[in-house]
C-alpha cells in the first residue's frame, strides 16, 4: 500500500535552501561513501548519512531525501535504501582491495632491498684467521718459545723471523693484518645490526598493515550491517520519526585509511633511507673482505712457503 501523497516530505538534514548555498565541492564530497569519511581529514562538516547523494533516475539526490518521501511507498524507499547500501558496500571493499594490494606492495618492495648480511660462515672464517695470525705472530715474537719453550717453537720462530728479514714488508702487512680483521669483524656486526634492524621494522610495519587492515575491514563490516538494518527496518514505518543516522557512527575512526598510509610512508621513507646508504654499506663491506682475504692468503701462503722450504729442503 502506497503512504498518503499528502503528507509533506520530512528530511531534517535536508533543504532546498542548503542545496542552493552548499559549495560544487561539498556536493562533489556527498556523492562519495559515507562509510570512507573521516572527519579529522575532510574539509567538509558533514553531520548525517542522508546528506550523502546517491543516483536515482540519472541524478544525484540525497539519500535523505529518497527514504524519507511521502510520495513513494514503503517499499520503494526500502528498495531505494537496499540499493544505496549495496553500492556503498561494493564501494567500500574495492577500496579496501586496493589498499591491501598497494600496502602489501609497499612492504616487499621496501623488503626487496638486495643486500645480504655478513654469512656466520664468514664470521667464523674471519675469527678463525684472526687467531691464526696471532698465533704466527706469537710465534715470531718468541711468545711461545718463552712460554712453553721446546725446540718446535724455536725452530719455528727461526724460520718465520728469517723470511721476514728477507721481506720486512711482509712482517709489516702480518701485524697489520690483525687491526684490519678486527676491523672487519666490528663492521659485520653493525652491518647486520643495521640489516637486522632494518628488517625487523619491515616485518613489524608488514604485521602492523594487517592487524589495521583486519581491524578497519571489521569496522567497515559492522557499520554497514547496522545502518543498513537500520535503514531498511525504519522506511518501513509508517511514519518518519526515526532519527537521521549520525556520521559519527558510519565514519573512519582511529583506524581509518589516512593512518593505514602514514604507516606505508613511513615504510617507504626507511627504506628509501636505508637504500640511499646501500652502496656505501656493501661497498665498504665487499672492500674489507677483499682486503682480509688477500692479507690472510698472502700471509699464510708465505709463511708455509718459508716452513716447507726449510723443513723439507
Amino acid at each position: 500500500m502506497k503512504d498518503n501523497p499528502k503528507i509533506k516530505v520530512y528530511n531534517p538534514t535536508w533543504s532546498q535552501e542548503e542545496e542552493e548555498t552548499i559549495d560544487a565541492g561539498k556536493i562533489e564530497a556527498l556523492k562519495g561513501n559515507p562509510f570512507l569519511y573521516n572527519p579529522l581529514t575532510s574539509p567538509y562538516i558533514i553531520n548525517s548519512i542522508e546528506d550523502y547523494r546517491i543516483k536515482y533516475k540519472k541524478d544525484f539526490q540525497s539519500f535523505g531525501s529518497l527514504v524519507r518521501n511521502a510520495t513513494f511507498s514503503r517499499r520503494k524507499r526500502r528498495k531505494i535504501a537496499k540499493k544505496a547500501f549495496i553500492a556503498w558496500d561494493k564501494d567500500v571493499k574495492k577500496a579496501q582491495e586496493t589498499r591491501v594490494v598497494e600496502s602489501m606492495s609497499v612492504v616487499e618492495t621496501s623488503s626487496d632491498i638486495g643486500i645480504k648480511k655478513f654469512s656466520g660462515k664468514m664470521i667464523a672464517f674471519l675469527i678463525f684467521s684472526l687467531l691464526l695470525m696471532v698465533f704466527i705472530i706469537c710465534i715470531s715474537n718468541g711468545f711461545f718459545t718463552y712460554t712453553f719453550g721446546g725446540e718446535f717453537f724455536q725452530r719455528m720462530r727461526v724460520i718465520i723471523v728469517s723470511g721476514f728479514e728477507n721481506y720486512s714488508w711482509i712482517k709489516i702487512v702480518m701485524d697489520s693484518s690483525i687491526y684490519v680483521i678486527i676491523i672487519t669483524l666490528i663492521y659485520s656486526s653493525f652491518y647486520n645490526m643495521v640489516l637486522k634492524d632494518f628488517q625487523k621494522s619491515n616485518s613489524y610495519a608488514q604485521e602492523l598493515l594487517e592487524k589495521s587492515t583486519r581491524i578497519l575491514d571489521k569496522e567497515y563490516e559492522k557499520k554497514i550491517k547496522k545502518a543498513e538494518k537500520y535503514y531498511l527496518s525504519s522506511v518501513m514505518k509508517k511514519n518518519y520519526t526515526f532519527a537521521p543516522y549520525s556520521m559519527t557512527q558510519v565514519c573512519e575512526g582511529k583506524v581509518n585509511k589516512q593512518s593505514i598510509e602514514k604507516i606505508s610512508q613511513t615504510v617507504i621513507d626507511k627504506s628509501k633511507k636505508f637504500k640511499s646508504n646501500k652502496f656505501i654499506y656493501v661497498m665498504t663491506k665487499n672492500i674489507l673482505i677483499i682486503v682480509s682475504f688477500i692479507i690472510i692468503f698472502g700471509i699464510v701462503s708465505y709463511v708455509l712457503y718459508e716452513v716447507v722450504k726449510n723443513l723439507i729442503f
